[in-house]
């Protein structure tokens, strides 16, 4: 009885320990107006447009925004997958830039060292992922309820190099606010 008692406190103790390190964090994104990421088709690709700020190390949300944009190819009826890796032509992004309308400023974040590479197409789950582009933290002040962001989107040519397709994206966006669960251990 004494031994089970044991593993009642440890497993209370435990317990509280995981409990304490989950905190409800404040993350701030900009979204459409119906609370969601901009999404953006071009030549076959879905490209979701994230930004968000949030420091989940320490659990604080901040007015340092990363924005980061993973693609998915859509286009895939009729094709295998793993056929068309090697057969797709490759998506570049160009010149994002954020602007704020408040002050008239244009905020332009460097790719990140980090970034996926343009030329990367891979299958997860029977989908085909494109580029994941990431960008560098750009601070964004609490006044600026909505930004415009910008990029060029450009298709190029496996084969020989040369573009295909180009289309410049506006859209604008508005600051949320959620809280989110992150936990700390």
């Amino acid at each position: 009885m004494k031994r089970n008692g044991s593993y009642i406190i440890l497993l209370a103790v435990a317990t509280a320990a995981i409990v304490s390190g989950c905190a409800m964090t404040l993350v701030k994104y900009y979204r459409t107006p119906e609370g969601k990421d901009a999404v953006i088709n071009f030549a076959g690709y879905e490209l979701q447009v994230i930004i968000r700020a949030v420091n989940i190390y320490s659990k604080i949300g901040t007015d340092s925004f990363r924005v980061w944009i993973p693609t998915v190819y859509t286009e895939l009826e009729g094709i295998d997958p793993e056929l068309a890796v090697d057969s797709l032509d490759l998506l570049t992004i160009d010149s994002l830039h954020l602007r704020l309308p408040l002050t008239g400023e244009t905020l332009w974040p460097a790719v990140d060292s980090a970034t996926t590479s343009s030329w990367l197409v891979y299958i997860r789950g029977g989908e085909l992922y494109g580029p994941v582009f990431n960008y560098h933290r750009v601070k964004i002040p609490e006044k600026h309820t909505s930004i415009e962001i910008g990029f060029v989107a450009r298709l190029i040519d496996r084969e020989t190099g040369n573009e295909l397709k180009r289309e410049e994206f506006r859209r604008t966006v508005n600051r949320v606010h959620q809280r989110t669960k992150f936990y700390s251990y």
